[in-house]
């Protein structure tokens, strides 16, 4: 275990495992994509995949701009909520229930990198990094915008058929 001393090492770290956190969704979110028949949730998917992609050349560009590797650290807590959400995924056997609860699952993942990306945001600021600043906060703002738009498909359509 590598021990860190100062803000700067703890946002390299938390900077590697939010990259490989964003590498394993990617990894999952074609697999709950492949359980859904609803073309509305599997179109909302497909553009949450294209999100992970761009914040992930985002995280690039950070390591970039700081001369860092982005390898090194695994996500911890990513991997176990794609644990999770691929035990939910079987364990529904109702197509529309496994529909209500990948958006659980796909905002659980929203919600950690909100966390993520919040903190980072702000370490960014506190270290003087005003172009790391910005690429993070983008990254957040679509974070949020797609908890948003899941809430809203789950409230008004997913999770009514869910009940019927």
């Amino acid at each position: 275990m590598k021990h860190i001393h100062d803000l700067e090492e703890l946002f390299v770290e938390q900077l590697k495992e939010q990259y490989d956190g964003e590498r394993q969704q990617l990894e999952v979110f074609p697999k709950l994509r492949a359980r859904i028949v609803t073309e509305e949730l599997q179109s909302s998917i497909d553009h949450h995949i294209g999100k992970t992609k761009t914040q992930m050349q985002r995280l690039e560009r950070v390591f970039s701009l700081l001369d860092r590797n982005v390898h090194g650290e695994m996500n911890k807590g990513v991997r176990g909520l794609v644990e999770e959400a691929m035990e939910l995924a079987a364990r529904c056997v109702n197509e529309r229930v496994r529909e209500a609860g990948a958006i659980t699952s796909i905002q659980h993942f929203n919600h950690h990198n909100i966390a993520t990306y919040g903190a980072l945001r702000t370490y960014a600021e506190e270290l003087g990094m005003d172009e790391i600043k910005r690429l993070l906060t983008n990254s957040l703002e679509e974070e949020k915008l797609t908890d948003q738009d899941l809430s809203g498909l789950a409230e008004v359509s997913i999770n009514l058929r869910a009940i019927r």
